[in-house]
């Protein structure tokens, strides 16, 4: 059998890509299944695929916690969890990332979303009210200090009763 270059360029490529560490192996499936998670032509979730990427991201971060992608691919779990209505794990997530990653850019969205899932899917306003009086004082200048501030003056009010005072504090504004 005769090598030509193109096998030969194979040969070594595929050799390259054996000898590529398990975590940038491991990294670069879960990057391709992403892709693959929303169905373009339905624009929904494929639920098969999105279970096997939340173990994935699960399984990354606890093998190898020391790799950079890990911070992302927690918080990317968490999402994940959440959008699938896997409240319970969203929020197990949120949680582990704030406490593996404080000094994270995203460790203030993560303890701001638990407060939210609290508030608004799970309604445990004790709990909401203690997670964003947490986040405003761990960021009180954060982009959704404001949110958190409002979110935690109107705990248990309903949809109802934030409509008629937005109209009445819209009534005392001149237009």
């Amino acid at each position: 059998m005769k090598i030509t270059p193109l096998y030969s360029a194979a040969i070594i490529l595929s050799f390259l890509f054996s000898c590529k560490p398990e975590s940038d192996r491991t990294a670069d499936k879960i990057r391709e299944t992403e892709k693959m998670l929303i169905n373009d032509s339905t624009k929904m979730l494929n639920r098969s695929l999105a279970e096997g990427e939340l173990k994935a991201y699960a399984e990354f971060t606890e093998k190898f916690p020391e790799d950079t992608r890990s911070e992302e691919f927690l918080y990317k779990a968490a999402e994940l969890a959440n959008s699938m209505g896997k409240t319970a794990v969203a929020l197990d997530y949120y949680h582990s990332f704030c406490e593996k990653y404080p000094k994270s850019k995203k460790a203030p969205y993560a303890l701001f979303l638990q407060a939210f899932i609290y508030e608004n899917q799970l309604k445990n306003l004790d709990k909401a009210r203690e997670l964003y009086s947490g986040f405003l004082t761990a960021y009180p200048d954060h982009e959704l200090a404001k949110d958190a501030r409002f979110s935690l003056n109107n705990l248990g009010k309903s949809e109802e009763e934030l409509i008629k005072m937005f109209e009445e504090k819209n009534k005392d504004t001149p237009q």
